[in-house]
């Protein structure tokens, strides 16, 4: 299918900027729900047999090849992509047979922000990092794609009983209810039952197999009040997948991700180092308005010093995900910088003071000792979970899968 400007005959695309579809040929704007209730248009400007279907040919490995009705050129398109992109002539091109009946998502969240838009936010993110090499501050994108993801949405009424272990830093410790401590001194543990009940109206699963999940997942969250019931207009000028995980298979994950949410959510209200779950009874209801939905993102393919890195944008709301090379030698000298000034503050700061300590009462230079220790430790550990946090997302910047979702389409 493709989609005419009523005025000229070129074809339309969705412009997330004005809400409407917009025509690059004569720069005419047509309200994006014209081509369903115009008749004149349908029959003056929409061609809804984008691809004679006498021109399709057997599905060979997982590709069809149809043929473009603007040029007449042959695409390979593959046989998940909804919607996609002229490789010879531009323009975008809508695999009708694919979105209707049962492949036609319930709804769809427009794209928010334009393709600039998504890279001026990129490049907003490397002009802020003071470890960036400044080399690769001076980025050309080679690709940006835009790309309606598959998800399922889920009703699941969740409940859970979750015990968590922690240690703290507390000398004593006051019991309540649904916490008690076991042990003293160092091996103290202390624990914390917390009752969790939430429900989901809308837990996204991205339904794309090529897609990592640990992707989908930090891209999120979506605003699905804002959502719209799903129409083929919005498809135009961006590229679509259907899904290719069913509703039931898709179950599991979802379940797995509304537990890490809730343990997660559990963690964070106990106040202490070294958490852990140690118990989890969940109780779990699945409602029965399950939808089928199009989410936007876009994919920003850029390299340095020959290495791929590709970054995500929300396409909603501009959430950045990716995380971009360190310069070494600004690291090193920065380390250094910090451990002279570190060695400066124990020689003339802490030393004296345990001094004057040890000279008031072996308790008060007791106490001292711990606190500045159990300080020591938070921001080692805080320290480490950061660079262990950038390199979980470095590697998703790298990773070749996430580049071949982004770039193995028809260019535009």
């Amino acid at each position: 299918m493709i989609i005419k400007c009523p005025n000229c005959g070129a074809s339309l695309e969705y412009d997330p900027s004005e809400k409407d579809l917009f025509c690059e040929h004569c720069g005419s704007f047509v309200n994006i729900n014209e081509p369903e209730n115009d008749e004149d248009y349908k029959t003056a400007g929409a061609d809804r047999s984008v691809f004679d279907q006498a021109d399709i040919v057997r599905e060979i490995l997982e590709t069809n090849v149809y043929k473009c009705t603007s040029c007449g050129a042959e695409l390979n398109i593959n046989g998940k992509e909804t919607s996609s992109f002229c490789a010879y002539c531009g323009q975008p091109t809508i695999v009708f047979d694919r979105v209707e009946g049962i492949l036609k998502p319930d709804v769809i969240i427009p794209f928010e922000i334009t393709k600039g838009k998504a890279e001026d936010i990129l490049r907003t993110k490397f002009q802020k990092g003071f470890f960036i090499p400044k080399a690769f501050k001076k980025f050309t994108v080679d690709r940006i794609s835009g790309i309606y993801i598959p998800y399922w949405l889920y009703e699941l009424e969740y409940s859970d009983f979750i015990t968590v272990e922690y240690s703290t830093s507390k000398t004593s410790f006051a019991s309540s209810y649904g916490s008690w401590a076991v042990g003293s001194g160092n091996s103290k543990k202390s624990y914390q039952s917390i009752p969790m009940h939430r429900e989901f109206k809308n837990l996204a699963c991205d339904a794309s197999i090529d897609l990592n999940d640990n992707i989908s997942f930090m891209i999120e969250p979506y605003y699905f009040e804002l959502s719209k019931p799903f129409d083929i207009s919005y498809l135009s000028g961006y590229y679509s997948d259907r899904y290719d995980i069913s509703e039931a298979r898709m179950k599991a994950n979802a379940y797995k991700k509304a537990n890490t949410l809730v343990c997660q959510e559990a963690m964070d209200m106990v106040d202490g180092g070294g958490k852990r779950i140690i118990k989890s009874t969940p109780v779990y209801h699945w409602g029965t308005n399950t939808r089928y939905a199009y989410l936007p993102a876009y994919f920003m393919c850029l390299q340095y010093k020959g290495e791929p890195y590709t970054f995500a944008v929300n396409g909603q709301t501009g959430k950045l995900v990716g995380a971009m090379p360190l310069d070494k030698s600004k690291v090193i000298v920065t380390s250094l910088i910090i451990f002279a000034v570190i060695c400066l503050i124990i020689t003339f700061i802490v030393i004296p003071i345990l001094e004057m300590l040890e000279f008031l009462g072996d308790r008060l230079l007791f106490q001292f000792s711990i606190v500045l220790f159990v300080i020591l430790i938070f921001n080692a550990k805080f320290a480490y979970d950061s660079f262990m946090k950038y390199l979980e997302v470095f590697d998703l910047t790298k990773e070749r899968r996430v580049r071949r979702y982004a770039t193995k389409r028809q260019e535009k």
